[in-house]
This record gives C-alpha cells, sequence and structure tokens, in this order.
C-alpha cells in the first residue's frame, strides 16, 4: 500500500545536502512514526540515502499534546546542547521555538532555498544564550 504523501527524492537529496554539510543528526517528528508501516516505510527510504543512519530517534507520541509539545519532550529528554533546527511544513505557534524553525511547505517542500537556511543556521557558531537547556523546555 502506497502512502498518501509519498516521499519525495529531491527533497531528501536536499536533506541529505543539510545533513553532509552540517553533520547534523536528525529526529522523526512525522505523523509517519506513529504507524508501524508508515515509519518502517520512512527508515527504508531514509536508507535509500543513508540519512538512516544519522536518525538518533524519533519525538514522542503525546496523545494529548501537540507536535511542539513532543519536540519540546523530547529537547528535555535530550537535554540539548546543541545547535538545532526544526524543518516543518505545520508545525504551529510556538513562540520559544521560532527561532528553531526553518518552514517548508507540503507544496514545495525542502527547497534548495530552504537547504541554504537550513546550513546556514547550524553551521552558525553558538553562543552561550543560544544553547537550549532543559528548563527552557519545561511545562
Amino acid at each position: 500500500m502506497e502512502s498518501e504523501f509519498p516521499l519525495d527524492n529531491e527533497c531528501l537529496e536536499n536533506l541529505s545536502s543539510i545533513v553532509a554539510a552540517t553533520k547534523a543528526k536528525l529526529v522523526i517528528t512525522s505523523n509517519r512514526r506513529r504507524i508501524k508501516e508508515e515509519r518502517k516505510r520512512l527508515l527504508e527510504k531514509l536508507k535509500e540515502y543513508e540519512l538512516d543512519k544519522v536518525v538518533i530517534g524519533d519525538t514522542p507520541i503525546l496523545e494529548d499534546g501537540s507536535r511542539i509539545d513532543e519536540v519540546k519532550a523530547f529537547l528535555r529528554q535530550l537535554n540539548c546542547k546543541y545547535n538545532f533546527i526544526i524543518l516543518d511544513d505545520d508545525f504551529g505557534h510556538a513562540d520559544d521555538l521560532r527561532p528553531y524553525l526553518v518552514q517548508t511547505t507540503m507544496e514545495t517542500g525542502l527547497t534548495k532555498e530552504i537547504v541554504e537556511i537550513a546550513i546556514a543556521r547550524l553551521n552558525k557558531k553558538i553562543e552561550k544564550e543560544e544553547t537550549v537547556k532543559k528548563e527552557d523546555y519545561e511545562r
């Protein structure tokens, strides 16, 4: 059974470019992680681009929470001290995470222009006040 939202090869190539240029790790936040078969398809597609090797986990599934809450929960677990970005086409209103959001769209996906922005943000020198601390994301 084919997914309703197939994974675009050009977008995956662009994601590979970000990883190659920044040594970034990936965390799966997609709703695909909620369905075992969809998550498996996602990982198989990532493997075609050797991106499965840089996946460090999934955000937790919070039945009463939004994607924003799930990302914050993951950041608390990780006690994130690294520069990060959030690539998303539907992230909602999270003012405290807005500086980390690199907005994509469902129509265009991860474009070359967005890749340039993502790489620039990830390669930016992290200043002490930009380091994300666990207490920044406590509920």
